[in-house]
């Protein structure tokens, strides 16, 4: 018999920050803040989320996509336009999507929180001709600032939401 793990609701729109791991170097430890609304659909999740300060805020909302299965999130945060840094400049290219940026991590549903880890490989030309890939990393949390409670079922067992349902959270 298959073991249930039951699905937890993480719909709602959250507010956290990136940190930036050890391989930016002397960026170590900087911070980049954002929101995100996710909408859930069983283990399916989707949205969007947007930077609002810090290092590296790209002003484009980025798309998300993934899943969540018992406490386990894993989603792919991904930009429309792509970012980079030379010379201590930020670059904006909107005629490239921005590169895939992969988060893992856990849901604490008792705390409201989402954290763990983020990856990106970035792809550069060494001497603009020879390929080389890099891994950066670092770490994110969020906490939920609002959630989206079902509203009850109408002749189906779909849970329905809808913006009107939105709660604020005394935290």
């Amino acid at each position: 018999m298959k073991c249930m793990i039951p699905v937890q609701n993480i719909s709602g729109y959250w507010t956290g920050t990136i940190t930036y791991g050890r391989g930016y170097k002397r960026l170590h430890g900087s911070v980049l803040y954002f929101e995100m609304n996710i909408i859930q659909d069983k283990e399916t999740i989707s949205g969007t989320a947007t930077d609002t300060g810090g290092f590296g805020s790209n002003p484009d909302p980025a798309h998300i996509t993934g899943t969540i299965i018992g406490d386990q999130i894993n989603f792919i945060k991904q930009y429309p336009s792509s970012l980079s840094f030379r010379k201590g400049e930020i670059r904006f290219d909107k005629s490239a999507k921005g590169p895939e940026i992969h988060y893992s991590g856990k849901h604490n549903e008792t705390q409201n929180t989402l954290e763990g880890e983020w990856t990106i490989k970035m792809k550069y030309r060494f001497l603009g001709i020879f390929p080389f890939i890099y891994n950066f990393s670092g770490t994110w949390t969020d906490l939920r600032k609002k959630h989206l409670i079902p509203s009850p079922p109408k002749n189906t067992n779909a849970p329905v939401f809808t913006e009107a349902m939105l709660l604020l959270q005394d935290k």
